[in-house]
């Protein structure tokens, strides 16, 4: 029993070290990075609109926002921010219990038709994960908080700039 007892002992450390081996550390990398991209459903012009949110590892905050399908024709608005650190940090500990960088992303098969979708790209411990913008329902809604996360990232002020913008363009669109 008492030999057992050792190997047992000698045996947990290698273990359990093998299983943490693939697991993000639980301060906020130095090299923690996103770009999460929205598109509105399938909508005819101008009412479709779609958006992508990058934040790099200073914390400097992008925002790209098409008031329609994005194309020559489209117009494509951008509007800088910063995020803080304790921002960035809370945000990657939302994304960790998320288990963004560790889940098995899986997509609706067959995929769905005429919603909104949303997608992310991260990179924390140079560990990168894309994830699809038509996950089953069950993983979108485990990701709700983390991409609802991120829509705070932007300012207000620049949130309601460019949907007035927006608006603007749909209220003068012309085919």
């Amino acid at each position: 029993m008492q030999r057992w007892v050792l190997l047992l002992a000698a045996l947990v450390p290698l273990l359990v070290g093998c299983g943490e081996s693939d697991a993000l550390p639980e301060a906020m990398p130095e090299d923690f990075r996103l770009v999460y991209a929205w598109r509105e459903g399938s909508l005819p012009p101008p009412y479709h609109y779609e958006y992508r949110i990058t934040v790099e590892p200073d914390g400097a905050g992008l925002i790209e926002f098409w008031p329609d399908y994005p194309g020559p024709d489209s117009p494509r608005w951008t509007e800088t921010f910063a995020v803080s650190a304790q921002v960035r940090r809370d945000l990657y500990a939302k994304m960790r219990t998320a288990e963004v960088w560790s889940a098995a992303w899986k997509e609706e098969n067959p995929p769905r038709v005429g919603g909104s979708t949303s997608a992310l790209e991260a990179r924390a411990n140079g560990k990168a994960v894309t994830i699809p913008g038509d996950l089953v329902d069950a993983q979108a809604q485990r990701l709700a908080p983390v991409y609802a996360a991120i829509d705070q990232l932007v300012p207000r002020p620049q949130w309601e700039k460019l949907q007035a913008q927006r608006q603007q363009y749909e209220d003068t669109y012309s085919p």
